[in-house]
């Protein structure tokens, strides 16, 4: 006899959210991650995953609608966009719960679904040929050890950006303040600044889809994030936006002036927050996605901070809907890229 697996819609954030407590899931997961996000044309879904009638793991993500009136109002141009892979309590389930949720996606609707590996701990296989599959790898910092060891861990490179920040009498804090988001995006900005005359043209202030400086504040007000920066007599070099939820934390987005670059503030800043969270029971901390070629300094950075390299994918589903829709999906596409307020500054 077939086992019953299901994927139901969970209605209330706070079960969702206790259930990743309990089961390690992502800080992208959980509600206060997600909540911010909510407006018009963006609504927070909260999925779990069900055998025999108990939830064994699940997911979450954003339901974007079309900001065309006519195609919002048709219904048939939704689609879902999940920040993280699920959360399972038994990884073998990986591809049953894949195929279970493309089947549920279908039936309630959604022409598609997009799924950012960012945080799995087990990286996403494509269920189907016709899936989209991006790679990429991220950086781990394991911090269920002793702090001595960590330390350890940092390499030779880094340590001497850690010298000069503390020759430049640098001074690391924490804030949970959303008006220093002010700061945060400036910071960003000279970064992208910083990032284009070495040559990248594919610098943008939020990375993550839908992002802005409210989505931040948000987040802030909260408690799923915290600003980490360096301070001098001469003001605020750099400052680091992280996540953190349960055992797991991450990095989000790094801002940085030109001296911050020169007197090691990053590297400092990094290390205050790895020392905080460790602090705070964070078992893991993740430096964040980069891709596969053309980041070797990034990489060489996160390698020095003691991190582990991982490697890990992005989903895209193939269009869930028969020929005709998908024709008109790529048709309201190509409208909606026309019409699509640019809320970041791009570099």
């Amino acid at each position: 006899m077939d086992i019953k697996r299901e994927i139901r819609r969970i209605d209330d954030p706070k079960v969702w959210d206790g259930f990743l407590l309990k089961n390690d899931g992502s800080p992208y997961l959980c509600s206060g991650f997600l909540e911010p996000f909510r407006r018009t044309v963006l609504e927070p879904i909260y999925l779990g995953y069900f055998i025999k009638g108990r939830m064994v793991g699940g997911i979450s993500g954003l339901i974007t609608h079309p900001t065309n009136k006519i195609a919002k109002a048709s219904g048939l141009f939704r689609s879902l966009l999940f920040f993280s892979g699920p959360v399972l309590q038994e990884w073998g389930e990986m591809d049953r719960f894949l195929s279970e949720l493309e089947r549920k996606v279908k039936k309630m609707g959604f022409m598609k679904f997009t799924m950012r590996g960012d945080d799995q701990p087990i990286p996403i296989k494509s269920p189907g040929s016709e899936y989209i599959v991006n790679q990429y790898c991220e950086f781990i910092i394991r911090l269920d050890r002793d702090w001595a060891t960590i330390e350890k861990g940092i390499k030779r490179g880094i340590r001497r950006k850690l010298k000069k920040a503390v020759e430049s009498k640098l001074a690391f804090r924490i804030s949970k303040d959303p008006a220093m988001t002010d700061i945060m995006e400036q910071l960003m900005d000279s970064t992208g600044e910083s990032r284009t005359m070495r040559g990248y043209d594919d610098f943008k202030r939020y990375y993550v889809p839908f992002t802005d400086r409210e989505v931040l504040k948000g987040q802030l007000r909260n408690g799923i994030s915290g600003l980490g920066f360096a301070e001098n007599d001469n003001g605020i070099p750099a400052m680091l936006y992280f996540i953190h939820f349960g055992k797991r934390a991450f990095a989000v987005y790094i801002g940085s002036t030109k001296e911050g670059y020169e007197n090691g503030a990053n590297a400092f800043v990094y290390q205050g927050i790895m020392e905080h969270l460790h602090r705070n029971g964070c078992e893991r901390f993740n430096l964040g996605r980069t891709p596969l070629k053309g980041r070797e300094g990034l990489m060489q950075f996160k390698e020095g901070l003691g991190a582990d390299r991982t490697s890990n994918y992005t989903l895209v589903s193939p269009i869930l809907k028969g020929p005709v829709l998908m024709q008109l999906l790529r048709l309201n596409q190509f409208v909606e890229s026309w019409k699509m307020p640019i809320s970041t500054k791009a570099k």
